[in-house]
């Protein structure tokens, strides 16, 4: 049913953006960025909510986000940090790379998911653990819909209501994992 599917993108989609649930750095359409000679300005993917890192295939540590010195359009060779517009839906690097042939930006990233579910055997691109956390936002607006045979607002709000505690509990559980990697790695690093 073309409705169910509706409500279930919808509900996936939610997860991902509030709980920040999709993190990906392998999806080339999304998270490699070819260099080119004399370009600084590259637009990232639309379903890119926030960039976690950025790393060079030149180096071995990923490039810092910076504030762009007053003159920094001018300068080339390849870069050593990047800023972000996501109003803008682009990556700036500090310098044009000039001379570059295989040269590449990896993308660490939280995002959306990049297409919609529309198969039966399509594969959901939010964690397993939070499939059947899908349930009560599919079904609150299932019975939300005032035309339909199933409309029925008390289980709307019950379920809506056992949506946002599912959300928030995905929202936590996703800060828990993501402080204890951060702790991870700072640890590894020194």
């Amino acid at each position: 049913d073309a409705e169910l599917t509706e409500y279930i993108n919808e509900s996936v989609e939610e997860a991902a953006e509030r709980a920040l649930c999709i993190l990906d750095s392998l999806t080339d359409s999304v998270c490699l960025i070819p260099l080119v000679d004399d370009t600084r300005h590259y637009a990232v993917h639309t379903s890119i909510l926030s960039i976690l890192s950025v790393q060079p295939s030149w180096q071995d540590c990923p490039l810092p986000e910076m504030v762009m010195p007053v003159g920094w359009l001018s300068d080339t060779g390849l870069p050593q940090g990047y800023t972000l517009n996501y109003s803008g839906g682009f990556l700036s690097l500090d310098r044009a790379p000039v001379s570059v042939t295989t040269e590449s930006l990896r993308l660490t990233v939280q995002r959306l998911p990049v297409s919609d579910l529309s198969e039966d055997d399509d594969v959901q691109e939010i964690p397993a653990g939070y499939h059947r956390s899908l349930i009560n936002g599919v079904l609150a607006k299932a019975y939300s819909k005032q035309d339909g045979e199933v409309y029925n607002p008390k289980k709307a709000l019950s379920h809506k209501e056992a949506w946002e505690l599912r959300l928030a509990e995905m929202v936590r559980r996703e800060s828990r994992t993501k402080r204890r990697k951060t702790v991870a790695r700072a640890v590894e690093m020194s």
